[in-house]
């Protein structure tokens, strides 16, 4: 997806945030509490009042794109971003997607919608993680998005291994947080993901580490 596709979409899923919330301002209780946080289970952990809630997720939305271009506009290596274009276009979108739903998700259900929230919000967990392993792959080396080990920035070698084996990694982990959360418990689905979110880090950090090791051309 380019740019200025992105930037398309992200503004229509922002548009579509702030409707909702208008929408849905008379219908929801001026004592109502909203979720805008959740763990690990797919668990509410932190409230806000209804005023902040119906309008925090599309500003945050609006934060996260701007920050993001502002730090690419920064990178140093930023050849080697814009050879990366699409891994980062589809990191903002998805992170766009995943706010959105998850507004839409917390009004249908403060509206009088039956709302499975935790599943929902382990789904979109999941599908993050498939997408970013998806992109992972298609990286070079830069200083915003990837897996940003000491080695995998000194060494290309490491940064494309790294890069391969650790976007298979969060697609494996995305797929089964999906599947689990049709079958299990959302504490047992959090748990399946958090251990195998860990074990990935510490994996692919080690992994890099080894590959960078045996690179000749290492820096």
């Amino acid at each position: 997806m380019t740019i200025k596709r992105t930037a398309w979409v992200c503004s229509l899923l922002v548009l579509i945030m702030f409707g909702a919330s208008f929408w849905s301002y008379n219908l929801i209780s001026n004592e109502a509490i909203i979720a805008i946080h959740w763990d690990v289970s797919g668990e509410a952990d932190r409230y806000v009042s209804k005023r902040v809630g119906l309008f925090f997720p599309p500003f945050l939305a609006i934060f996260f794109v701007l920050v993001l271009s502002i730090l690419a506009h920064l990178e140093p290596r930023s050849d080697n971003l814009k050879k990366s274009r699409k891994a980062l276009t589809a990191v903002i979108t998805v992170s766009v997607v995943t706010i959105t739903i998850l507004h839409l998700t917390q009004l249908l259900s403060l509206t009088g919608y039956d709302i499975n929230t935790p599943q929902i919000v382990l789904i979109l967990m999941g599908g993050m993680l498939i997408v970013v392993g998806n992109y992972m792959g298609k990286t070079r080396s830069n200083y915003l998005i990837g897996f940003r080990t000491p080695w995998s920035l000194s060494s290309e070698e490491s940064w494309n291994k790294t890069h391969r084996v650790g976007g298979v990694l969060f697609f494996i982990v995305g797929l089964i947080t999906i599947i689990s959360s049709f079958i299990l418990m959302p504490k047992q689905t959090g748990y399946i993901l958090a251990t195998g979110l860990i074990s990935s880090v510490i994996y692919i950090s080690i992994y890099s580490w080894f590959v960078w090791r045996k690179d000749p051309n290492k820096k």
